[in-house]
């Protein structure tokens, strides 16, 4: 998935251009985004 953090109302997500690369027991390939978990990562 190619987005903004801010796009996806994630809590801190930075404001400048960049990428965070998801941690490997984020999810699944194939799984719903958990937004919970998302809130986590910045």
């Amino acid at each position: 998935m190619i987005c903004a953090g801010r796009e996806l109302n994630l809590a801190n997500a930075p404001q400048k251009p960049g990428c965070v690369i998801l941690p490997d027991d984020f999810g699944a390939t194939g799984d719903a985004f958990d937004f919970e978990k998302g809130n986590h990562l910045f």
